[in-house]
């Protein structure tokens, strides 16, 4: 949504409905865009042109992120903020890496608040790789908005590099030019900013949301059928699909639908450092598996909306299941889940997902927290569980 913004006359199909999209197009509208709905979709009337006091990015990360670096093009100060969750996840390298190019930025101990305005801009900076993609994804689209050429240096190790891959296919699809090169120890983006192409782009389902009934489809004893599934972008979280088949799960991938089927599954050891976002779910998968799982390589899941790794052994472990936190993932031993539990997911979407599938599994029912939490990337998720025959009470 925030390049089709920039470039007045494209449209964007099939826009998430998520709380993320919602707080995104908001913030953008209090830029100046103006958008039109059309039939399944919105078109750009008119690009963001000046910056804005408050910007509520409520509960996303990539809103906030995304758009500290936007709000970096425009001279008049904008104050980016979200919810209490929000305001404590990190943002001192971005902040660092906005400073070094020149950009009047304050911010709150590292977080937000943060008060963002242009001023003249140096055309370098450098950046750790070892915490956020989406610091990386916002200085290189603010870049390629900017004017002339700007270098983004990432420092090694880089996590969750697919979806800096998404970015860098979606700015190609705009006609921005960006030239990668790459050493052991770094990588150099060298982004030459341009007029942007007009785009009609149809937003493909999303496999981050997706792998949950990817994983209770072979957890399950009955078919699961997936569908309008597209994989010509880079997603990170389609690594689950990989994973679970080497783990032996049926999966039946078709030119635009998944089918999955259930089978004797085997636990087996895997570095998730560039698909982070599918541990919880995959420690669901591990804990009903025959065998004792590693998951490894995702010390970045700390600074998530939930401490992820913690708030995934929390709710597996009430479940009965046996389940070990590291530094960078957790060990898990099959187990059966026997429910009967009041789960918190502590705002955390994905964390209020995985523990439904779960409980799903369980031998008792279990009560999930704010259930609504999940409307962040997900709004029809309870609506889709039930559709597999799930059945849900809601407290009122």
């Amino acid at each position: 949504m925030i390049l089709a913004a920039f470039t007045p006359g494209s449209r964007v199909f099939n826009p998430l409905g998520s709380s993320d999209t919602n707080a995104t197009k908001f913030c953008l509208q209090q830029m100046g865009a103006e958008f039109k709905d059309i039939d399944n979709g919105i078109e750009v009337l008119k690009k963001p042109y000046h910056g804005s006091e408050v910007l509520s990015c409520e509960n996303s990360g990539t809103t906030l992120r995304l758009l500290t670096g936007i709000s970096s093009l425009f001279e008049e100060q904008s104050i980016l903020m979200g919810d209490d969750s929000l305001n404590q996840r990190p943002m001192k390298p971005l902040i660092n890496a906005l400073r070094e190019l020149g950009v009047d930025i304050r911010d709150t101990e590292g977080h937000a608040p943060v008060y963002v305005r242009s001023k003249k801009k140096g055309k370098t900076c450098r950046i750790d790789g070892n915490v956020s993609s989406q610091f990386i994804s916002s200085l290189i689209i603010s870049a390629s908005l900017d004017t002339g050429s700007t270098t983004v240096i990432v420092n090694k190790p880089l996590v969750s590099r697919p979806y800096i891959d998404l970015t860098l296919e979606m700015l190609s699809l705009y006609g921005i030019d960006i030239d990668t090169k790459e050493n052991d120890d770094e990588i150099l983006y060298r982004v030459n900013a341009s007029e942007m192409n007009n785009v009609d782009f149809t937003v493909p389902p999303d496999f981050s949301s997706a792998a949950f009934f990817i994983s209770a489809g072979v957890l399950s004893s009955n078919h699961i059928k997936i569908d309008d599934i597209n994989s010509e972008l880079p997603q990170a979280d389609a690594a689950i699909i990989d994973i679970l088949i080497n783990m032996g799960a049926q999966i039946d991938i078709q030119k635009d639908n998944i089918l999955t089927k259930g089978g004797k599954l085997d636990a087996i050891s895997v570095d998730i450092k560039d698909s982070p976002d599918i541990f919880p779910i995959l420690s669901v998968v591990a804990s009903l598996t025959d065998g004792i799982m590693i998951i490894k390589g995702a010390h970045h899941l700390k600074y998530k909306e939930s401490d992820r790794i913690s708030t995934t052994c929390e709710f597996i472990s009430l479940m009965g299941g046996d389940i070990e936190a590291t530094d960078d993932g957790a060990i898990i031993r099959s187990s059966t889940l026997r429910g009967d539990c009041v789960i918190n997911p502590h705002g955390d979407h994905r964390i209020a997902m995985a523990a439904s599938i779960a409980a799903t599994f369980a031998d008792k029912p279990c009560t999930i927290l704010n259930p609504d939490c999940v409307s962040v990337s997900y709004p029809d998720f309870y609506n889709d569980l039930k559709k597999l025959g799930v059945k849900i009470k809601k407290s009122s």
